[in-house]
């Protein structure tokens, strides 16, 4: 899962020159084989208050 973050960036090119731009794709979740192996902001879990209610 990919998001759009907005601000000033830099990217650099394959011959060394930066390239100055305002929005950038950042990878917020990653499934490899079916399981979560990246997550960036917890999307994947269910929140806390749900967990705590669970084990009570």
């Amino acid at each position: 899962m990919l998001s759009v973050r907005r601000g000033t960036f830099g990217f650099i090119d394959t011959s060394g020159g930066k390239l100055v731009g305002d929005q950038k794709l950042e990878c917020e979740l990653t499934v490899k084989g079916g399981r979560v192996v990246w997550d960036l902001n917890g999307r994947a879990h269910p929140l806390w208050t749900d967990v705590r209610a669970g084990s009570q």
